[in-house]
């Protein structure tokens, strides 16, 4: 039975005399959507630097402790009796009112003169300054803070005296980037309040810059040069004045982990012309994506009573479980089922009554142990460190913190920190706000005996500031754990080593050059008035394996965001750039990408993706060691985003990230894991957890054609690869069969044949569906069996195959063609090809 789809199935059966009927046309064509793909371009050569060495030493007995080893009943106990309000972030509103604050260097934009101004913390509509007497205020300069769809609708500044009223001025309707004057005109004021229009669930915010008023015979002008980055103004007395806490009405009452932090002074590089950055290069439209094995939800905002945003969605598989760590919650799920079996608050799985986040975690296959840190920021300024004593995270934990505001770092508070492992140490490079980067190393050795306890910590500090300091997930042995980091914007991806037993390490450094890499705007999303918050150039984790690097982070492209990984070889006397590459797409937005390479070589990297049009979604990628230098497969979306997403901070950022992981498989070193956040409901942000083949079998072919007329053996080939949704073709084509003859492809999804058939070889198991129409062999050019047959492939899956053709089944398909002369049958046959089909 023919279809009425071009290029659509039917039924055959091994009766094949209809082919002697087919008759040729006057010109045979192969359809122009087969055509070839573009060509790959190779990625840019890269020069390396000079190298040097920093060195640490260990932390002093008293920064280590107190420890103690405990199960998971303990933990679930603990939640129970705790009593702890998991809400009370420090670092969120938690029901308070604004404050005067000079913004944080992420979160600044321009001043009116110099670098720095004064905002309203939370966007509360109502903030007063007190002058302490009587002044002659002449005004100041307002502009718009952060979003511009955060800015309030209009200020007005009222003035007082003794506690009356005394005037008000009207209204500046419309803020903008560069700063207006707001003229006050007050001659005897000793207190001002400043009333703004809310922009978004009663907040709006606004900058304010050189506030200009005689005392006495003497101006003054607070221009806010002198205090750093996230100066607290309220309570603080600055220039002699009070400035107020807020009074005004809003209901933004959920609690955000703050954003990763920077110094103050970090200058940012100029990017170059957007012609420079790195473009749509780094998908390859003929490479096949990662296989969804399976996939199931992950934590999503609420679980275990806590409310905080972002996650930090991190999480890791093990042999049984999956184990996930965010802000502010742990969970432990089935890996075959997805069942959760555990969920905790992050507190009380450290039994701490503090606010901690940031967590981290992965297995460590070296022990067959889980391992798991988190930050006690400002208030506490430790790092929190968890390991299993089994395979099974629901079992018993070594579990101890150690003080990192020593040294060098002392009065300063940890932020951000990564984690790595390779077969004597567990990694975390962590930036000491205040004061920079260190990076600590503790030895396994004491962790894996009877009584586990930890030994030797190292601290190397004082390094510069780069974002982040990722330590890699090892596997095999790197002969010294391999720690990646990408100093602000540039072309500079720096390599360290460490080097010499843990106690007294040092690194190596190399700097290797990169395409250019600048901070992306923040991401739009469809329903989020603010976009989301890309953070910046720092990457978000790393991998070893086998002399090879892979890491991971969000840059500028053309005015987007898009996913750049890169490969670094170790494999000579110092490390070199492999490859690198730049996931894009004209209209989404790619942010958050992490990364992990499998046995083979192959490799997924997941990340979050949306545009105006577009829920933030959950997506992932990936390339075969065997795909072009540079390149990865078409993005996959595997979990839809359904709701709109509005959590702001203090400063009006509306957060997502900080990042993602994906992590190797133990129990099989082919698959990669990876999770990811997406907008699950209004607000609410949710991980979703995705199993992966990378490299599923490459089409193969079998079994041996039929000598036609000519004395020619024809053969298959194929171009790209199966997909029940991708849009490029994967090309079939039978090549040196007989000239301006019609064929048929015949195929099955039974598994391969070896059947004696017309005197050739059926290489297609019954049942076999036929491919219509016809195709003719033309002349593809010079020589006796010049004739080729093409068929793209794609179309038959995607245009109402019968029977339906869907992700993950096997193929195999042949040619049948008309050779006439050649014996009794007047046909020939090709050799078969064998493939699976992608999503």
């Amino acid at each position: 039975m023919s279809s009425p789809c071009p290029g659509a199935g039917s039924r055959l059966s091994l009766s094949l005399g209809a082919l002697a009927a087919l008759a040729l046309p006057a010109a045979a064509q192969n359809d122009p959507a087969e055509g070839v793909p573009a060509p790959v371009r190779a990625p840019e050569a890269v020069a390396q630097e000079a190298v040097e060495t920093v060195r640490g030493e260990p932390l002093p007995l008293e920064a280590i402790g107190p420890s103690f080893v405990e199960d998971m009943a303990a933990v679930i106990e603990r939640q129970k009796a705790l009593g702890v309000d998991y809400r009370n972030d420090p670092k969120s509103r938690n029901g308070a009112q604004g404050t005067w604050n000079v913004p944080s260097k992420g979160s600044s934009g321009a001043a009116h003169s110099g670098s720095k101004y004064a905002t309203n913390k939370w966007g509360d509509t109502r903030m007063g300054i007190g002058f302490g007497e009587a002044v002659e205020l002449s005004g100041l300069w307002v502009g718009g803070h952060q979003n511009e769809g955060n800015w309030a609708r209009g200020v007005r500044v009222h003035g007082y005296l003794d506690g009356q009223l005394v005037a008000s001025t009207e209204w500046l309707d419309s803020l903008r980037a560069d700063y207006q004057w707001l003229a006050v005109g007050m001659d005897a004021v000793d207190r001002i309040e400043i009333e703004a229009r809310p922009a978004y669930r009663g907040m709006g915010w606004y900058a304010i810059d050189d506030l200009t008023f005689e005392r006495g015979d003497a101006e003054v002008v607070v221009d806010f040069e002198d205090l750093p980055n996230r100066a607290k103004l309220t309570g603080s007395g600055y220039r002699g004045l009070t400035w107020e806490t807020g009074t005004g009405d809003f209901g933004q009452g959920a609690q955000d982990v703050h954003a990763p932090m920077t110094p103050g002074d970090e200058a940012a590089a100029t990017p170059p012309a957007e012609s420079e950055v790195e473009g749509t290069q780094g998908v390859g439209p003929g490479i096949s994506p990662p296989t969804l094995l399976s996939d199931f939800r992950g934590i999503i905002r609420g679980d275990a009573g806590q409310f905080s945003y972002p996650p930090d969605t991190c999480g890791a598989i093990g042999p049984n479980h999956f184990v996930v760590a965010v802000n502010l919650t742990v969970g432990i799920y089935d890996r075959n089922t997805g069942l959760n079996q555990l969920v905790v608050g992050l507190s009380s799985f450290f039994n701490t009554g503090s606010f901690i986040g940031d967590p981290r975690v992965h297995y460590d296959q070296f022990e067959d142990r889980w391992i798991m840190i988190a930050s006690g920021f400002s208030g506490d300024p430790r790092i929190f460190f968890a390991y299993s004593l089994t395979s099974d995270p629901n079992g018993a934990w070594f579990k101890s913190v150690f003080q990192v505001a020593q040294g060098s770092d002392s009065g300063c508070w940890p932020d951000y920190p990564t984690l790595g492992y390779d077969q004597d140490g567990i990694y975390t490079g962590i930036f000491m706000v205040g004061c920079g980067m260190s990076f600590f190393s503790i030895d396994k050795a004491p962790l894996l005996t009877g009584t586990p306890g930890f030994g030797t910590i190292s601290a190397i500090r004082g390094l510069g500031f780069e974002g982040a300091l990722q330590p890699c997930a090892t596997y095999g042995d790197s002969g010294g754990v391999y720690v990646l980091s990408f100093p602000g914007s540039g072309s500079n991806l720096r390599v360290r080593q460490l080097n010499g037993p843990i106690a007294t390490p040092s690194f190596t450094i190399t700097n290797l050059s990169v395409n250019f890499a600048a901070t992306a705007p923040d991401a739009p999303a469809m329903g989020s008035g603010t976009p989301l918050d890309t953070v910046d150039t720092r990457l978000f984790n790393a991998v070893y394996r086998d002399g090879a690097i892979w890491t991971a982070h969000t840059v500028l492209d053309g005015a987007g965001a898009a996913a750049r990984w890169y490969e670094v070889d170790t494999s000579g006397p110092s490390p070199t750039l492999a490859q690198q590459g730049t996931v894009t797409d004209p209209n989404l937005w790619y942010y958050f990408p992490s990364i992990c390479v499998n046995q083979n070589g192959d490799v997924v990297m997941g990340f979050t993706g949306s545009d105006a049009n577009t829920f933030a979604s959950a997506y992932y990628t990936g390339r075969k060691a065997t795909d072009p230098p540079g390149q990865m497969a078409p993005p996959v979306l595997y979990k839809a985003g359904l709701a709109p997403q509005n959590n702001l901070d203090g400063f009006g950022r509306n957060r997502w990230g900080d990042y993602s992981l994906c992590t190797l498989d133990p129990q099989d070193e082919t698959r990669i894991w990876t999770i990811q956040e997406y907008a699950q409901a209004d607000d609410i942000w949710g991980t979703w957890i995705a199993e992966l083949d990378p490299g599923p079998p490459l089409p193969e072919t079998y079994c041996q054609g039929k000598l036609n007329s000519l004395f020619c053996l024809p053969f298959l080939s194929f171009n790209g690869f199966g997909s029940a949704s991708s849009t490029a073709a994967f090309r079939i084509d039978g090549n040196d069969v007989v000239p301006n003859e019609f064929g048929i492809l015949l195929y099955g999804t039974n598994g391969r044949s070896n059947l004696n058939f017309h005197n050739g070889t059926l290489c297609v198991k019954a049942p076999l569906t036929r491919v219509l129409p016809p195709k003719n062999s033309g002349t593809s050019g010079g020589g006796l069996c010049s004739g080729l047959l093409r068929r793209n492939f794609n179309a038959t899956i995607q245009n109402g195959s019968d029977p339906v053709l869907t992700a993950g089944q096997t193929v195999n398909t042949q040619w049948l063609y008309r050779d006439p002369g050649v014996d009794s049958f007047n046909d020939g046959l090709t050799d078969g090809l064998e493939f699976q089909i992608q999503p």
